[in-house]
Parts: C-alpha cells; sequence; structure tokens
C-alpha cells in the first residue's frame, strides 16, 4: 500500500514540475513584453492584457503610462520583437482620444475596411504622416509628441481627415474615450464620395 502511495505521490509531483515548466514557457512572450517596456527610460507603468488563451499564449495588448503623463494604448499583438524591428504600431487610444479609420483601396479584392486604431510603424499606412520615422513600440513612445503633432490634426467625429495615397484614401476621425461610437465592420461600405465631400484632405510627408 505504501509502494502505490509513493507511486502516486512522485506522478503528482511529476504532473506539477510538467505544468510549472509549462506554464512558464507559455507566458515567456509576456514577460519578455513587459521586460521590453521596463528598459525604456520614460515608461512610467504599463498594464498588460491578454486577448486569447490558445495553445500559444496570443494578442498582448498594453496600457501605458510615461513620465509625463502621457496615456498611450497599444492594440494587439505585441511581442518583443515589436520594440526593436521594423514592425506595426497600432495605437488604439492616446490620452483621451480614441479612434475611428476606414479606408477605401484601388482594389477589386479588398476595397473597403475600418478599424479602431491608427495604424503607425514602418510597416503601417500612416507611416508616411510623421516627421520622425517610427518604427516600432520604442520609436512610438521615444517620439510621442510626433504622434501627438499628427493626432492633433485629427478632427473630432463625424468630421473626417482624409489621408490621400496613390493607390488608396484613408479617413480617420477621433472622439473622446468615453463616448462610444456606432460600429460595424461596413459602415461606410460604398460611402465613399460622401466621406470625400466632408473631409479635410492631406497628403502623406513622405
Amino acid at each position: 500500500m505504501k509502494k502505490i502511495i509513493s507511486i502516486i505521490a512522485i506522478l503528482i509531483l511529476v504532473l506539477i514540475c510538467i505544468i510549472s515548466i509549462y506554464i512558464y514557457f507559455y507566458y515567456e512572450e509576456f514577460r519578455d513584453v513587459q521586460s521590453e517596456f521596463n528598459k525604456i527610460e520614460n515608461v512610467e507603468s504599463v498594464e498588460l492584457s491578454i486577448g486569447n488563451y490558445d495553445i500559444d499564449l496570443e494578442e498582448i495588448s498594453a496600457d501605458v503610462v510615461l513620465t509625463d503623463s502621457t496615456q498611450i494604448e497599444f492594440a494587439s499583438s505585441i511581442f518583443s520583437s515589436s520594440f526593436k524591428d521594423t514592425s506595426w504600431v497600432d495605437i488604439r487610444r492616446y490620452n483621451n482620444w480614441i479612434f475611428e479609420t476606414h479606408t477605401f483601396r484601388d482594389n477589386d479584392l479588398f476595397k473597403y475596411s475600418c478599424s479602431s486604431t491608427i495604424d503607425l510603424g514602418k510597416d503601417g499606412e500612416l507611416n508616411g504622416c510623421t516627421v520622425i520615422d517610427i518604427n516600432n513600440i520604442t520609436d512610438a513612445i521615444n517620439y510621442h509628441t510626433e504622434i501627438e503633432r499628427f493626432i492633433n490634426q485629427i478632427p473630432v467625429y463625424s468630421e473626417m481627415l482624409m489621408i490621400e495615397y496613390p493607390d488608396y484614401k484613408k479617413f480617420i476621425s477621433k472622439a473622446p474615450k468615453d463616448k462610444v461610437l456606432e460600429w460595424s465592420h461596413d459602415k461606410f461600405e460604398n460611402k465613399f464620395d460622401r466621406l470625400k465631400s466632408k473631409a479635410r484632405i492631406i497628403k502623406p510627408l513622405h
């Protein structure tokens, strides 16, 4: 009987070890992202959120407060590589502002899309609207005043800013963070002319 109990105890300990090791590696990317934020000198605090607990931990987002009290909410998915490599920088909220964007492309396969973020970063569609290149999250934090300069150009909903690119047009508006915006994935589909007639039009800086 004692032998059986010993075997069961060993099996339980092995199981606990396996689970502990799995949890450690499961949250490794989460810890790495937290560590990267901690390395940035002007970050006062950061609160990370996980959007999807799948086989791999996915969709990490971050609510960041800087030392000058600027608040930036970065949308998912954030990886440790998002701080050094050229990557997307999706901002869902900047201080008291939230955003709504509508993109019309000259492409039969993908003509219209809308989003609740502004997409900066080297691979983002708004990377041409800032004087200083924003290549990744580290740049977004270090040069956040440049992002703020761009955000100050965005009118308050329901007015729109239209950015005119050669093969697509992007409309952007902002609203106070406590305002509930009516949302649907086809909100302004087939309404390009209506938006353009009321929008303030600019071209990217580069």
